[in-house]
């Protein structure tokens, strides 16, 4: 598995690498060299790709490509168009665009990224362009709708688990459902089998969005690759605030502990995660969600080696310390 992924994932680089832009102006596309080139897991568009390599070993794969080149410009358009709205200074260890260069110029990349989004996708095979151009303004539409909730939520002083569950929904897991998808419809498969893959990634992709939360807080140091516990120290309402909000006898203790300015209050927060088990109940959901999909895989009409394939991916991306 690890040799697919790892062949699969230097075809998509490569696809990456191969888009054209025009050269002038620069300032309008220098942003955008520079930000496809920051080192990412790049785990739609491989998505993509698995999939389509496992019904067709490699059929259709012109419609792959041009469909998996859509759905990574798309994520990345999101991404500089996120850091703006965060105001973050760094994306992948990097400079953001704005950061790097100015605001406006990162709107303009970022719409750029976009365009290009749609030039890939209407270069797909004509028998699947209808649904493929569908998919993709549905998922494009939601993901919107969700960060739109995130920054929502910012402001709103109390959400629900259920409420934050939706907003990781739309923003992260639809797209990560729709890379599956686009691999399906790729490959031809049915419309029951896209289904089913669709919502095999929409589980995955809330699980993956679960597990950062949780890493954020309790995962290695060394391994994580960012500072554990800046969800904290932003004050961020991820899912284990929220389920200890819902568990302390002391919301208003709480409440002010989280979103005091102090640095001191990570160690503090994290110990009353644990004394409420919240890192256990975490620990839990992701296990049910994780075991929830691998009932779905055997839904599929793969052949059982194929699923153990599609398995094996999803464990290694659970398992990962960053």
């Amino acid at each position: 598995m690890s040799q697919v992924k790892s062949d699969i994932l230097s075809r998509v680089i490569n696809n990456v690498k191969e888009l054209s832009f025009p050269n002038k102006p620069n300032t309008l596309y220098d942003p955008i060299h520079y930000f496809l080139a920051l080192p990412s897991k790049k785990i739609r568009p491989i998505l993509v790709h698995l999939i389509n390599e496992l019904y067709t070993n490699g059929e259709f794969l012109k419609d792959a490509k041009h469909l998996s080149n859509s759905v990574e410009l798309f994520h990345n358009f999101s991404l500089v168009h996120d850091d703006i709205m965060d105001e973050a200074d760094l994306r992948r260890n990097q400079q953001t665009v704005h950061h790097k260069w100015n605001l406006n110029q990162a709107i303009l990349s970022g719409d750029a990224l976009l365009i290009k989004a749609y030039e890939e996708l209407s270069q797909v095979s004509e028998d699947i362009l209808l649904q493929s151009l569908n998919l993709f303004n549905e998922s494009s539409r939601l993901v919107c709708e969700g960060q739109q909730y995130d920054m929502d939520y910012e402001t709103i002083e109390k959400i629900s688990v259920h409420e934050y569950l939706e907003m990781i929904r739309l923003k992260t897991a639809v797209l990560i459902g729709a890379s599956l998808q686009f691999g399906a419809i790729s490959a031809r498969c049915s419309a029951n089998e896209q289904r089913i893959l669709y919502e095999i990634g929409e589980e995955m992709g809330v699980t993956f969005q679960i597990q950062d939360d949780y890493l954020d807080v309790f995962g290695n140091p060394e391994k994580f690759g960012k500072t554990v516990g800046g969800d904290i120290l932003n004050s961020k309402k991820t899912i284990l605030y929220l389920k200890a909000l819902e568990q302390t006898k002391n919301t208003n203790d709480f409440t002010s502990l989280y979103t005091s300015s102090h640095k001191s209050k990570v160690k503090k927060v994290k110990a009353l995660f644990e004394s409420l088990q919240i890192n256990k109940q975490i620990e839990q959901e992701i296990e049910t969600r994780v075991n929830k999909t691998n009932k779905k895989i055997e839904l599929l009409t793969l052949k059982e080696d194929k699923k153990t394939e599609l398995k094996q991916f999803f464990t290694k991306l659970m398992n990962r310390q960053n």
